[in-house]
């Protein structure tokens, strides 16, 4: 489980919330991981499960179609990122400074759903910017699986907050950084057997190659190359 330490009675229990996100199935996802959290004593564990049930509420505010209910969700999300980071406080495993910066990442994203369009800006350019750090913590210490989980988790950040550039130059800049991360991403979930996985990050990385390329004069060098990656992308799982 993502190289945490996981007590031999906790690895049906997870394996089953696992297998409830993979089928999308957030809600029940998120009973799952309530439950979990209640018999766990490690500090970086508990931290972890209760970002996985963070991230859950997420993506099952998303998946509402009441107002009210997306916006409930959205603020339990947050509250439980924060809680994961009080959490990964009391660690002494040296992966929680990544971890910890990826909760800071992911509840931003969050406040950028529930907040005036006018106030926007600021929550997706920290998102941004914590998940690079992340991304580069984890390249560093070689953690693939989390690398892997942060990308997939927190690509289309880079796109929100791409679209607030003043610049196409700027835009280009931050395209090119991202698309660099989802190169380094699919390298990663090459390694791993996990079809699903290297899949969803094949597609990711094409998008942000996709990008990039129709940020190029069309015809160029660089627009053939990028369209080219995507392509290729797209097809390799």
């Amino acid at each position: 489980m993502n190289q945490l330490p996981v007590h031999e009675s906790l690895h049906l229990a997870l394996e089953e919330a696992t297998r409830l996100e993979e089928k999308y199935d957030w809600e029940a996802a998120v009973r799952s991981y309530s439950e979990i959290i209640a018999s766990i004593p490690d500090p970086a564990l508990l931290g972890w499960v209760q970002e996985k049930r963070a991230y859950a509420l997420y993506r099952t505010a998303m998946q509402s179609d009441s107002s009210s209910i997306f916006k409930d969700l959205m603020g339990q999300a947050v509250s439980n990122y924060r809680k994961s980071l009080a959490f990964y406080q009391d660690s002494s495993e040296r992966s929680t400074e990544a971890r910890s910066l990826r909760c800071r990442a992911m509840a931003n994203c969050v406040r950028f759903w529930t907040v005036s369009k006018r106030a926007r800006l600021g929550p997706i350019k920290q998102a941004w910017k914590y998940t690079k750090k992340a991304l580069d913590l984890f390249e560093q210490s070689e953690n693939g699986a989390e690398y892997v989980t942060t990308f997939n988790q927190l690509s289309l950040v880079s796109d929100l907050a791409l679209a607030y550039a003043l610049t196409l130059q700027v835009r280009k800049e931050g395209l090119r950084e991202a698309a660099n991360h989802g190169r380094q991403a699919v390298k990663f979930a090459s390694t791993r057997n996990n079809p699903d996985e290297i899949a969803q990050t094949c597609a990711r990385t094409a998008i942000l190659s996709w990008r990039l390329g129709n940020s190029e004069e069309k015809g160029s060098a660089e627009y053939e190359e990028s369209c080219l990656e995507a392509k290729n992308l797209w097809q390799k799982p």
